[in-house]
């Protein structure tokens, strides 16, 4: 078998749907597998997205294997072992979620090893009802591509499928549209078709065979690759966009809950000003110091800690002129430790470093004056792991960022100290989004903090004792919520006295079902603020 290079038509396509529309937003990686890290023979365990495997599903007849397709580029191959009915391995989005709306993108790279009857479907969260699927079918000599949705049960044939060749599946699904694009080998085959299961939820990508009545054929499959961009469900824990600020204005110190940074340093308060080339209001810096850089800082959540929650930040920039320029991305509090820095260069480079780099460049790209770049980062706290993306090109991806005990909790914009007065940065539209629960508006006088000490046995099965600290008396309220950000079960809420407390979670909502195994949040809320900790739930 030979190696395949990277369809560069489907690059370039991918780079496209990213600047398209140019506009910072939150994105979050749900599944990334790529198989050359397996063993060839071997077989995969079904742990869930996070680990970059599958996970069981009705048809999961469990006949993989890990294959090397030369040089060691790994595949999945699934053979066709079953007389009757289809043989399917189910790729859920991220483990315990479901996907309600925003725009997902999906990849898979699939090479059929000889005529049969195959199967991609995007797939509803009852694993049966699809939104989408393409299909090989066997005609006999050749196998004939066909596409097919929820309004096009029937499918219709768009191309010709041949035995041992790799083929590059992508689509882009608005969820909140109801339609969706799919491109085949770089080409656009349906453009804003709709889907017809608008309410539905979405929850996992499945391939396999389709029940074709014979045990002959094979295929392989690689590169999984989903990318969701959320809509307003998903909780902000920083949303700065600025039209909301008196233009000519400074800002104020008051931090996330306001759109606010919560410190500068050398320049002063950044102005608020309109116009190109951000095209509405953004926040302005200037550098009037030719002695030290400047920056001013924002946090996440007013100080409330987060744990183990995926976090997504992004940002519009422009620059007046190339000059140096610096945004790090930070924990939160005083720490100086960086799980990211983009250093704007005098050249017109952006190089980008983190903590276990050294100071190393691992990425670079370029920047122009007075242009509107758009910088994307996913933060996979569990994993310990952070992706980034500038102007839609993706530069780093899923790389360890060598912070391993904190998580990412500030994001800093600045002036680099060059000894001039000319450099001036325009920011816009910072976001930052977790896919955990929302904090409330902090006290006017905040009171001590709560403290949810964490969960034993974490993982659990069936059970689980949920611990946490009061400062002092007052009202609680514990609840427990799924990785959607729904309430599904309220373990405390009254008055309770100051120091340690237990409450015990069976994985049951409040009408006693049992909950799907996945990510649950438990969140502690008392006049202290708001903390939340992770509780995984196995079966």
């Amino acid at each position: 078998m030979q190696t395949r290079p990277l369809n560069p038509r489907l690059l370039l396509l991918a780079a496209l749907l990213c600047l398209a529309p140019l506009a910072a937003q939150a994105r979050f990686i749900l599944t990334d597998a790529v198989f050359d890290n397996r063993a060839a023979g071997t077989d995969l365990l079904r742990r869930g997205a996070l680990f970059g495997e599958p996970v069981t599903g009705p048809f999961d007849r469990q006949r993989e294997t890990i294959v090397d397709q030369g040089g060691g580029d790994m595949a999945v191959e699934l053979d066709d072992t079953q007389i009757l009915g289809p043989s399917e391995m189910y790729w859920n989005l991220r483990d315990g979620m479901t996907i309600a709306g925003g725009l997902l993108t999906a990849r898979i790279e699939i090479t059929p090893q000889a005529v049969g009857d195959y199967t991609v479907a995007l797939r509803a969260a009852d694993q049966l009802t699809d939104f989408l699927a393409v299909d090989i079918v066997d005609s006999g000599s050749s196998g004939r591509f066909v596409w097919r949705d929820a309004d096009s049960p029937t499918g219709t044939f768009f191309a010709f499928a041949a035995a041992g060749v790799a083929y590059d599946l992508m689509v882009e699904l608005d969820l909140n549209a109801g339609t969706y694009t799919l491109w085949w080998n770089g080409t656009a085959i349906v453009t804003d078709e709709p889907h017809g299961l608008v309410g539905q939820d979405l929850g996992y990508l499945v391939v396999g065979h389709r029940d074709d009545g014979n045990a002959v054929g094979s295929f392989e499959y690689d590169l999984i690759q989903l990318d969701w961009r959320p809509d307003d469900s998903v909780p902000d824990l920083l949303a700065a966009n600025f039209n909301d600020k008196p233009a000519g204005e400074p800002l104020q110190l008051r931090g996330a809950y306001y759109g606010e940074p919560v410190s500068v340093s050398g320049v002063g308060l950044p102005i608020v000003e309109s116009g190109l080339p951000m095209g509405n209001k953004a926040m302005v810096y200037a550098d009037d110091n030719a002695s030290a850089s400047s920056t001013v800082r924002f946090e996440f959540f007013n100080g409330a800690e987060l744990v183990d929650q995926p976090v997504s930040i992004s940002f519009a920039v422009s620059f007046d002129e190339l000059d140096e320029y610096v945004v790090y991305v930070r924990e939160q509090g005083s720490s100086s430790r960086t799980f990211l820095n983009l250093l704007f260069r005098q050249g017109g480079q952006v190089q980008l470093t983190d903590a276990a780099s050294g100071g190393s460049v691992l990425a670079s790209t370029t920047y122009n004056a007075n242009t509107r770049h758009v910088v994307e980062m996913a933060f996979e706290n569990e994993l310990d792991v952070y992706s980034v993306w500038f102007d839609g090109e993706r530069l780093i991806h899923r790389r360890g960022h060598g912070i391993a005990d904190r998580d990412v909790g500030r994001v800093i914009f600045g002036l680099g100290n060059d000894t001039d007065l000319d450099g001036v940065i325009r920011v816009d539209r910072i976001l930052a989004h977790t896919l955990g629960v929302a904090v409330a508006a902090p006290e006017a006088t905040p009171e001590a903090p709560a403290r949810l000490l964490g969960a034993a046995p974490n993982p659990f099965n069936p059970a689980t004792e949920v611990r946490f600290e009061l400062a002092r008396a007052g009202h609680v309220t514990l609840d427990i919520f799924d990785s959607r950000g729904l309430r599904v079960r309220r373990l405390v809420s009254g008055h309770l006295e100051a120091g340690l407390h237990r409450a015990s979670w069976q994985g049951r909502d409040e009408a006693g079902r049992q909950l799907a195994s996945g990510v649950y949040h438990a969140r502690l809320e008392s006049a202290g603020g708001v903390v939340t900790r992770a509780l995984t739930l196995l079966k």
